[in-house]
């Protein structure tokens, strides 16, 4: 009973970036938004540019300038904006 319990890896089995051509990406970022919303920072950990400066403390327009700077943010920001904008229309029409 002395034995500590096992950590389960809960990374998601991706090897590779999300695109915005693909609509089962958007499906995916989906899912990681409502049920594995810890997806997202092991997302921008694994494919986002480390050599970033603190993006964490920009502000204003500089948010925008640190996402034009890196793809993989800019592909999230734009897919995120995208499903902001879309789903709850065609959910509230398809309804």
């Amino acid at each position: 009973m002395s034995e500590p319990v096992p950590r389960l890896d809960l990374a998601p089995r991706l090897r590779r970036r999300l695109h915005p051509w693909n609509p089962l990406d958007y499906l995916r970022l989906l899912y990681w938004v409502f049920f594995f919303p810890q997806a997202l920072r092991w997302y921008e950990q694994t494919f986002a540019d480390p050599q970033d400066p603190q993006y964490r403390d920009v502000t204003g327009r500089e948010v925008w300038m640190v996402i034009q700077r890196d793809p993989v943010r800019r592909d999230l920001a734009l897919m995120g904006l995208f499903l902001i904008l879309f789903i709850p229309p065609a959910v509230a029409t398809a309804l």
